[in-house]
């Protein structure tokens, strides 16, 4: 993991680290959290970022609203495509001729979806609109893509 502070305080900042947070070098930072036995862990270029996502977790879990996504974290997006389209889209042949072609056609579901960013999206809009995609096919497209990791998530 490279170089950490033994102290437990930021190297950049100075201040304490918070509980959960461990520095691994430079941008790197480290969030563990246990949740129904399993340990949870994502790395971050700040502290700051690590400390939300330990936030943000703790508050899924006090609202039992956490999901484990794990499991699809390492699967590419062309997989769950591909997953979306076989066993919900059957009786849409119009979206499964036209759109769900476009979708696995384009470099974004290369990306694994652990690794999804919003530039991600944002490229796959340009590129759309680049090859004179109407905006509202984009916008359908871009719907779809959400409604596929959404149903991933559940």
């Amino acid at each position: 993991m490279g170089e950490t502070d033994k102290s437990g305080n930021d190297p950049v900042t100075g201040k304490p680290l918070p509980k959960g947070v461990w520095y691994c070098g430079p941008g790197q930072y480290q969030a563990r959290k246990m949740v129904d036995g399993k340990r949870l862990r994502k790395t971050f270029a700040s502290s700051a970022l690590a400390r939300r996502w330990l936030s943000e977790k703790r508050a899924e879990v006090d609202l039992r609203q956490f999901k484990d996504t794990s499991a699809i974290d390492r699967m590419p997006i062309r997989q769950l495509v591909e997953r979306y389209r076989d066993e919900c889209m059957a009786h849409r042949e119009a979206d499964r001729t036209g759109h769900i072609p476009a979708l696995l056609d384009d470099p974004v579901v290369g990306v694994m979806v652990g690794k999804w960013m919003p530039a991600d999206v944002r490229a796959f809009r340009d590129r759309m609109l680049a090859d004179g995609y109407a905006p509202a096919s984009v916008v359908k497209r871009l719907n779809l893509l959400a409604s596929i990791i959404q149903h991933a998530i559940s």
